[in-house]
């Protein structure tokens, strides 16, 4: 995934979770955001790589006005309070934090967002991206899938192969592809009249779930392939 992209799905992800959250009780005031990390990471997105666009968002686009701080490793607990009370050193200066345990850390991309709309509204005119449509997507390339970072290679000539040739023939992803259509490819003929048995379809079936574990193993928690009734189809 392009860093534009990448960019551009983060923020989307960040204004879907925002709603989630209470809204800041005075106008133009910082907005506490949590986002869980399997969120994130479902979108090809490490952790690491989230602190570091945010980094990049905020010295591209972001002002006094505008930006957004992850409070990740800032988080500590006041010792002198009289209960638990947990806040934040992003600003060198302790300020308290409501809405966030101790444990939140461990789960969740915990945001302080000023004016998010600003922020998206530029980096869409910086791009020319429309963030609510920036989603995964999935390409075949020299027999190799790749999702971002991620490339699972594909042995040639397998059947594993020709299910990928079908499959990513139209680049719009949701496109129908008949089993019957899948089996002659890899049988190399046309069985025309001939009705699939069982095994036929258990077959191509194996292959669709083989290769969701193959892509899930190098880190691709989406599934990319998917059937309905007797046909095979991309997600993305």
């Amino acid at each position: 995934m392009e860093q534009e992209d990448q960019m551009a799905t983060l923020l989307r992800i960040i204004a879907e979770q925002s709603k989630f959250s209470p809204k800041p009780k005075k106008l133009n005031s910082l907005q506490l955001v949590k986002i869980p990390f399997s969120i994130i990471e479902s979108s090809d997105i490490s952790f690491a790589e989230a602190k570091n666009l945010i980094e990049k968002m905020n010295r591209m686009v972001g002002t006094n006005g505008s930006y957004i701080d992850v409070l990740n490793d800032t988080i500590y607990k006041d010792e002198k309070a009289l209960g638990i009370v947990l806040g934040t050193m992003v600003t060198n200066v302790f300020e308290v934090l409501d809405d966030v345990s101790l444990n939140d850390e461990k789960h969740f991309l915990i945001l302080w967002v000023k004016d998010l709309n600003k922020i998206q509204g530029d980096v869409e005119k910086l791009f020319e991206v429309d963030v609510f449509k920036s989603k995964i997507k999935s390409r075949y390339i020299g027999n190799e899938i790749i999702i971002g970072k991620r490339r699972l290679t594909i042995d040639l000539n397998t059947d594993k192969s020709v299910f990928c040739d079908l499959l990513f023939k139209e680049e719009e992803p949701g496109t129908l592809v008949g089993w019957g259509e899948i089996s002659e490819k890899i049988s190399g003929f046309e069985d025309k009249g001939v009705k699939l048995c069982k095994k036929d379809f258990k077959d191509i079936e194996n292959i669709k779930t083989g290769l969701n574990k193959d892509l899930y193993d190098i880190g691709v928690h989406n599934q990319l392939f998917s059937q309905k009734k007797k046909m095979m189809y991309r997600n993305y």
